[in-house]
């Protein structure tokens, strides 16, 4: 079964600890030792692909046979960030449009 895979670098915040210039909960963490803790992480509780009908492009990809979308983490040591990725299982080859559609639908970091 062919497969399509979408990754970015993902933001990471601290909400247990505040921001000392603005007093607002949530800091953005960029010390790598922390990222790395969360290399491996994985949320498989839900899958993207349950919610891909339920927004605009709906029609579009509605007979796509698109399954999974599970969201992992991993640590790029080169970059020090940590990056978060979601791989789809596909029936069949999808169009150029209906790969966009995945790919916005897919900005979730």
């Amino acid at each position: 079964m062919a497969s399509i895979t979408f990754s970015t670098y993902a933001s990471v915040f601290d909400f247990k600890r505040v921001d000392p210039d603005t007093d607002e909960e949530g800091v953005f963490v960029e010390d790598a030792a922390i990222l790395k803790t969360l290399d491996g992480l994985a949320y498989d509780e839900e899958v993207f692909s349950d919610y891909l009908l339920d927004g605009e492009s709906a029609g579009e990809l509605e007979d796509a046979g698109i399954s999974g979308g599970g969201l992992e983490f991993s640590f790029d040591n080169a970059s020090g960030r940590l990056v978060g990725r979601t791989e789809y299982l596909l029936e069949r080859a999808l169009s150029p449009d209906q790969i966009a559609l995945l790919e916005g639908v897919n900005n979730f970091v």
